[in-house]
């Protein structure tokens, strides 16, 4: 897992550019598993938390090559670790994604784990989508939908907001 300090360093050229080819420069297969220490309260699953920008060419024509790896939690603790160096939703430009998803599975229909899913979705005010984003993504790692394996993941996305003339 890339430490806080790389986090931010790299977060702002993903958040801010639209035509950067910033390169995905984690395999999160090829990963270690994470530790989960002594004092750590362990989640049933490790978690990835993805960023993407949909607006770009790049995306258009290979949506995996926009996808990139923030980071990955094991424990609540690692997951509070994680957000707390995070952009909050409200800040993000239009067109970008956050997905938190079950470690091995990639945010995209095509995953093998995806391809026989559904969505559900959520239509928000700004001025409610960081809190909803946070009780969604505790609900997810905390277990509480009750469904078992059936929910992969979770996506934030933000658009434009729609006028009314």
């Amino acid at each position: 897992m890339p430490s806080p300090l790389r986090c931010r360093k790299i977060w702002p050229d993903l958040v801010d550019s639209d035509d950067s080819d910033v390169e995905n420069e984690i395999d999160v297969d090829k990963l270690p598993p994470l530790e989960v220490g002594p004092n750590e309260n362990r989640l049933q699953h490790t978690y990835c938390l993805w960023f993407s920008r949909k607006g770009t060419q790049r995306a258009a024509t290979d949506y995996s090559k926009s996808l990139h790896v923030v980071g990955r939690c094991a424990s609540v603790q690692q997951w509070w670790s994680l957000y707390s160096h995070l952009i909050r939703p409200t800040a993000l430009k239009p067109y970008r994604e956050l997905s938190l998803f079950k470690q091995g599975i990639k945010p995209m229909w095509e995953d093998p784990a995806n391809s026989k899913g559904g969505q559900w979705v959520i239509r928000l005010r700004k001025n409610k989508i960081e809190r909803a984003w946070e009780n969604v993504c505790m609900a997810m790692l905390g277990e509480q939908f009750l469904v078992g394996d059936e929910i992969c993941g979770i996506v934030l996305q933000t658009k434009y907001p729609v006028s009314c003339s």
